[in-house]
């Protein structure tokens, strides 16, 4: 897994939990930095990819992780995940004191965030984005400096 990041092709993203030491103990959330890694074995088309929203939502949640970690390290921007017991937050981005929680929703269904309703009760200072149809589109996400977010 070392030898995967050393080459740029994977990221282990550290556990959010306000320590340092805790942070080190836990495991990483595993992400491709091309969404290459996870489509050249499969044999589907887009259209298929599509229509299958287990796979489209991982893919989509991939894509958001790439590109967080990929420009963080252009603007020194950390970049991990959240879980707490059965919570979870997709992303958390910190630089210097801000803090933003980061949800990503590609589904039909109507969405639960009781991931972030617990983070942000515990981080009542960080802001929140969610990236779906239920709130910015990922397209606009994708096209927005990431800096932007911190102002």
């Amino acid at each position: 897994q070392k030898l995967f990041e050393l080459a740029f092709l994977i990221k282990g993203l550290p556990k959010w939990t306000g320590s340092v030491v805790r942070r080190r103990n836990s495991s990483p959330k595993w992400i491709p930095l091309n969404t290459a890694l996870m489509t050249a074995l499969v044999n589907l088309d887009f259209k298929s990819w599509r229509e299958k929203p287990d796979f489209w939502g991982r893919l989509i949640e991939v894509s958001v992780g790439a590109y967080l970690i990929n420009e963080g390290n252009k603007y020194g921007i950390d970049v991990y995940y959240w879980r707490k017991g059965n919570y979870e937050v997709d992303f958390i981005m910190k630089k210097g004191n801000i803090l933003i929680s980061i949800e990503v929703k590609s589904g039909k269904k109507r969405s639960v965030f009781s991931g972030l309703k617990k983070f942000s009760e515990e981080y009542p200072h960080a802001k929140t984005i969610i990236i779906g149809d239920e709130g910015i589109k990922i397209e606009n996400f994708l096209e927005s400096p990431i800096l932007s977010w911190f102002n």
